[in-house]
């Protein structure tokens, strides 16, 4: 599942993130983040990009070669020639 935190500065976005974060990491689930950056405003999805890159490093740090190979064939199955935009990203 996916859930999408917006409104507007100053709000507790970010609070209200990190406590979801907290409940859903105890419950085992697995909990990733990305902020806007306003000094990245001409990379398209930059909030979305730190979250996958950060997902990408949890898998490489906790799975074998081989898995992150298929894991990667997959991906490319799927995206097919979507996938140089995700690389871009």
């Amino acid at each position: 599942e996916i859930s999408i935190i917006s409104g507007q500065s100053g709000t507790g976005k970010s609070m209200l993130a990190y406590r979801f974060g907290r409940v859903a990491s105890t419950n085992g689930g697995l909990f990733l983040s990305g902020k806007f950056d306003q000094l990245k405003q001409s990379t398209p999805f930059s909030a979305i990009a730190n979250a996958f890159n950060e997902y990408c490093n949890i898998i490489s740090q906790n799975v074998s070669l081989n898995l992150t190979t298929v894991m990667a064939s997959k991906l490319q199955a799927a995206l097919g020639q979507e996938a140089f935009h995700l690389v871009k990203v």
